[in-house]
């Protein structure tokens, strides 16, 4: 099994990199969020890899963090979510996040994530509930408030899209049309964004 890869980013779209190990190149699929850590193309990177194997097909699931596959793991354990879900979740919510949210049991917050309805939601929580509170990092001072959830939102376009290697004033005017736009589902709002961009 492949544990990881060094090389460089030959290419992505909004679904895999391809990273070019020694001439090889290996098809990586990665969470929106992984995506947006990638470093420039044609740049040296490390990327984790879960390889999932099965009758008819192998496919290398990559992340910036490990944090981010420790994660993807204790998700393809619960019943009923698959690897293309469970990388859908990651890219909808970050590691970091997803930690705070299942260790406080905010089902609510799972259920907003596309393809997660409350059953899920649930079965999320019972499974996975304790593991996470063991890794959540310390809650912050209850006298900051909160950022509101589009706040977060905007702040996570904003860093996936200048990751991506858009300049900063092109960015926040790509925001700044998408003020309006009720959509809450962060891949769409991102590809929304891209398409402004392009």
């Amino acid at each position: 099994m492949i544990g990881f890869l060094r090389g460089k980013v030959a290419a992505r779209d909004l679904e895999r990199a391809w990273i070019d190990v020694h001439g090889v190149g290996y098809d990586v699929t990665m969470s929106l969020n992984g995506l947006a850590l990638l470093p420039d193309d044609g740049s040296e990177v490390f990327v984790w890899i879960h390889t999932h194997v099965r009758e008819d097909s192998l496919t290398l699931f990559g992340f910036v963090e490990e944090l981010e596959r420790n994660i993807f793991r204790h998700l393809i354990s619960v019943s009923g979510i698959g690897p293309k879900l469970a990388i859908g979740i990651l890219g909808s919510m970050d590691a970091a996040r997803f930690v705070q949210n299942v260790a406080a049991g905010e089902v609510r917050s799972l259920q907003a994530i596309p393809g997660i309805g409350k059953k899920t939601a649930e079965r999320i929580l019972l499974d996975l509930r304790d593991k996470m509170a063991k890794i959540a990092p310390v809650p912050s001072s209850p006298t900051s408030r909160p950022p509101s959830r589009n706040e977060r939102l905007h702040a996570d376009l904003r860093s996936a899209l200048l990751n991506l290697g858009y300049r900063n004033q092109h960015v926040d005017k790509a925001l700044e049309m998408l003020e309006d736009n009720a959509e809450t589902d962060f891949q769409k709002l991102l590809r929304e964004a891209l398409k402004l961009l392009a």
